[in-house]
């Protein structure tokens, strides 16, 4: 153990392994900036197809949600977010926009409420699983609804594209929206977190042609022709 503390005590060692985890960050894609994520780039592209509704589920502060309403002129976007103080942020960035409809509401697998990890300095990374931190947060009870339901409550008839990202619940979500999945068929663009949340994930997309956009947790969804 000494010789092994000796060496992370080397300065010259520990600003190598500094860029080694830079360098495997930008090899892997790891931003969340959508000019340089490939999400900008890919709506972008999607531009021409008749996309009418979109259902952005992890809106967070609405920027995803406003970049969706620039590049889909003729959509309504429904942004939900389930921690309450984020989506009163949400709120107050997209309340007077005429086509984007905020939430404080989840998808999930059940209507009801879900126990929720929320650290404010980290909002973008609230979620149920139980993910290492370096943060301890609070758990908290927020408002979640079945994606079936929501349509039915909102009486949206159709969905074009289903934006998730929600730290660990895609799956959780999903099983909630079968008859979105069945009936409406949207493309999707999914935020994912370990090979076993990929796997249930591509399970639930059964029939999709699916991609990768360009980084190992982020996959794209397109339905079949």
């Amino acid at each position: 153990m000494r010789p092994t503390a000796r060496v992370r005590q080397n300065p010259v060692l520990r600003t190598t392994a500094k860029l080694c985890r830079q360098y495997l960050k930008w090899f892997g894609n790891s931003s969340y900036k959508f000019e340089r994520n490939g999400e900008r780039w890919l709506l972008a592209t999607l531009r021409s197809e008749p996309i009418r509704t979109v259902l952005d589920v992890g809106a967070n502060d609405g920027r995803w949600s406003q970049m969706a309403a620039e590049l889909f002129p003729a959509a309504t976007i429904y942004a939900l977010e389930i921690v309450p103080d984020t989506a009163a942020v949400l709120r107050s960035r997209v309340g007077q926009h005429d086509r984007i409809k905020s939430y404080n509401l989840g998808l999930a697998a059940h209507t009801g409420t879900l126990p929720v990890r929320y650290y404010q300095p980290a909002s973008r990374h609230a979620t149920y699983i139980d993910f290492p931190r370096s943060w301890t947060g609070e758990w908290i009870d927020c408002p979640v609804m079945r994606g079936d339901e929501f349509l039915a409550q909102e009486a949206i008839r159709e969905i074009d594209f289903l934006k998730l990202d929600v730290e660990g619940a895609e799956a959780e979500a999903l099983r909630g929206a079968r008859r979105i999945l069945v009936e409406h068929r949207p493309i999707v663009v999914c935020e994912l977190h370990g090979d076993a949340a990929r796997r249930q994930v591509l399970e639930l997309l059964e029939g999709y042609r699916v991609d990768d956009l360009e980084t190992p947790t982020r996959i794209v969804a397109l339905k079949p022709c």
